[in-house]
């Protein structure tokens, strides 16, 4: 297959074409999300939030790094369709057994907060079941498109996208018209994932042989990265939603609801951090040059990361009013926190895909230090700062999601220097 062009223009091309689709797929998941705001009661989508919350989690910790590990090796076997394939399937192998174990521990964890809501034990044991759909439908979700990305099939891999996304607006729309529950539309989530990782799949198998056997040599590099990562993973895994997990400790029902809106306003960051994820970080995993020429490149993408972030936060802030009305009467005093949520939005995405960055160069951070680091400044911002009420809860996911951010940058920086 032809090289990509490593040029400012090449990537500039690709960023537009990646982003024009984003705009679409991401506007479908805007206006299924407000479709849920809107129809679900300030309970019921109170409890979409702590089950939405858990699934990404729980997602989170089942990966445990182990999609950037595939995007590091295949980087290196991307031209090799069996090698590629080996990658892939020895990864599948690996997570399986990583989530039958999150589960155990997660879907307690769930029960507890459900009831805790006042949810009563038979409806809590029902949206548990309904969690565990578009969890499990996750599972394989960021390993299949590491051979697309890899080898930057964008244009059909949005189309499988836009099309699931187009296929979830319609069921949720009829699901909650008739069960208006957090339940069903979780249940549609999970059904519309599935079908999407199968047309992906189809879309992979070109790229990667994905009926071949595991590959012990891999797996063996695949757990020696994922020991380096699965620390920082566990950490997010809590620390990426811990404001709702907060909010349902320590907060009101409507606080949590709050926070769920919220979260779709900021979800309009997910169209940059998705457009870099599949543009960026892939062709950033393939380069081979010198130590300098990769920090260069480093910071290129940290200025681009900054630049959309600010944009994405003026956007917000000139717009709330706007998007206060979209958001329905129940949300309409949230004013000065739309603010606060596109800036913790904006940091959280600067610190992921520094992260991921780092991930694909094997450049991870050494964990245990970072982590201590974070929870160092999350216990005195907890404090210090009223968690039991939104703008508290907001202002701890900005200070937090901007040590994160700062302490990965240098991490790089340091670890590129010693490679």
């Amino acid at each position: 297959m032809k090289a990509i062009s490593l040029s400012t223009p090449g990537w500039l091309r690709a960023i537009v074409t990646a982003a024009s689709s984003q705009v679409v797929i991401q506007g479908i998941g805007f206006v299924t999300g407000v479709l849920l705001i809107r129809m679900l009661s300030v309970q019921e989508y109170a409890l979409y939030t702590i089950a939405l919350a858990s699934v990404a989690s729980l997602s989170v910790l089942t990966d445990g790094g182990l999609g950037s590990a595939v995007l590091a090796q295949g980087g290196i076997h991307w031209r090799d369709r069996k090698k590629l394939g080996q990658v892939v399937v020895t990864s599948f192998q690996i997570r399986k057994g990583l989530s039958f174990a999150v589960l155990m521990v997660g879907l307690p964890l769930l029960l507890y907060l459900l009831l805790d809501h006042g949810l009563s034990v038979t409806r809590s044991a029902i949206v548990c079941a309904a969690v565990v759909l578009p969890f499990w439908a996750n599972l394989t979700s960021n390993l299949l498109i590491a051979a697309p990305l890899l080898h930057q099939a964008l244009g059909p891999l949005r189309h499988i996208q836009a099309a699931a996304n187009g296929a979830r607006l319609i069921a949720t729309a009829v699901g909650i018209w008739l069960l208006p529950f957090a339940a069903c539309a979780l249940v549609v989530t999970g059904i519309t994932q599935y079908y999407q990782n199968q047309a992906v799949r189809r879309l992979a198998e070109p790229f990667a042989e994905l009926e071949c056997e595991p590959d012990p040599g891999i797996r063996r590099q695949l757990w020696s990265q994922l020991r380096r990562t699965f620390p920082e993973a566990a950490y997010t895994a809590f620390s990426g939603q811990i404001t709702i997990f907060l909010a349902s400790v320590f907060g009101a029902t409507e606080s949590v609801a709050s926070l769920g809106a919220l979260g779709r306003v900021g979800i309009i960051v997910s169209l940059l951090s998705s457009t870099f994820g599949s543009v960026a970080t892939p062709r950033f995993a393939r380069l081979n040059l010198p130590r300098r020429m990769i920090l260069v490149w480093f910071l290129r993408l940290q200025g681009a990361l900054i630049a959309s972030g600010l944009v994405f936060m003026l956007v917000l802030a000139q717009y709330r009013d706007l998007l206060l009305e979209i958001l329905g009467p129940s949300y309409a005093a949230l004013g000065p926190e739309i603010v606060l949520i596109a800036a913790s939005s904006a940091l959280a995405m600067l610190a992921q895909q520094t992260y991921s960055l780092a991930s694909v160069r094997s450049l991870v951070p050494p964990q245990l230090a970072i982590i201590a680091v974070n929870l160092a400044v999350q216990a005195g911002l907890m404090l210090i700062l009223n968690v039991s009420t939104l703008d508290g809860l907001l202002w701890l996911g900005i200070w937090m999601f901007a040590t994160q951010w700062l302490v990965n940058v240098a991490s790089f920086i340091w670890n590129n220097g010693r490679t």
